[in-house]
């Protein structure tokens, strides 16, 4: 056999080698152990323990299929527990779809302030704060019902009790979690969410969930401050940013899917 020939079978197989192999199917990743998850979750459940206090830096992208449109908002949130009491601030101001890091014209913002008592929803787009008054929980019980509070308000016990979890991957750094609602007035807020616990701090970096009519919201949480300090008085009944602004009481019956995410960013 001539060298031409050597080197013209050399050059086929060099070819044909990488192209069989890409034709293999792709190996399915090996499927997670779930024996693995009540360890992360007791983790998740000392890591919130430790802590009283949270200042958390979000990104918001709201992914709305109907629309065909994307929207993100950039903000803070507040969190601080008192024995069994919850609270929760959360301020969040659109940004431009144009250019993420500057912030929409249109000023809209959202600000939602929960205490044990009540929950305050500020609309500026009505010139008015919503609010609902909480009922007395039982012993044990946080204050208000959603996936914002099963984050930092449950233990794992009630979280297990609660949703159907499930552990969908981890990594040297993140471990993920499906969430899957159980009850009728959950599966009202979402029909899927996804956790995402940093393995370092086992708090929360990331929350992801999908809504009954196919919208997708993310909530990004790139910087927790566990270390300072949160003055009480952020958490109490709001004053009305203006004279022509007014408050207005949503009753039991009135109350909207239980998700901390304002309806169509008012």
């Amino acid at each position: 056999m001539s060298p031409r020939s050597l080197l013209s079978i050399a050059a086929c197989l060099l070819i044909a080698a990488p192209l069989a192999f890409a034709q293999q199917p792709p190996k399915e990743p090996p499927a997670p152990d779930q024996s693995k998850l009540p360890g992360h979750l007791d983790n998740w459940e000392k890591a919130m323990a430790k802590v009283d206090t949270l200042i958390i830096d979000c990104n918001r992208t709201d992914k709305k299929i109907t629309f065909k449109s994307t929207d993100a908002f950039t903000g803070k949130a507040f969190f601080m527990k008192d024995k069994k009491d919850i609270f929760i601030l959360i301020q969040m101001e659109k940004m431009d779809r144009s250019d993420p890091k500057q912030k929409d014209k249109s000023g809209v913002y959202e600000r939602y302030v929960c205490n044990p008592t009540a929950c305050y929803e500020y609309v500026p787009a009505e010139k008015k704060i919503r609010y609902r008054m909480i009922p007395a929980t039982k012993d044990g019980q946080i204050a208000d019902d959603n996936l914002l509070s099963f984050l930092f308000g449950m233990n794992a016990k009630q979280a297990t009790s609660r949703y159907k979890l499930k552990l969908l991957k981890e990594d040297d750094w993140y471990v993920y979690v499906e969430v899957l609602p159980t009850r009728a007035e959950d599966k009202l807020d979402f029909e899927t969410a996804r956790v995402c616990l940093d393995k370092s701090t086992y708090l929360p970096r990331q929350l992801w969930f999908r809504q009954n009519n196919g919208d997708e919201v993310t909530w990004d949480l790139p910087s927790i401050n566990t270390k300072d300090r949160i003055d009480r008085k952020y958490f109490e009944k709001p004053d009305l940013p203006g004279k022509d602004w007014k408050f207005e009481e949503i009753k039991k019956e009135d109350v909207p899917p239980r998700v901390v995410r304002p309806k169509d960013g008012k």
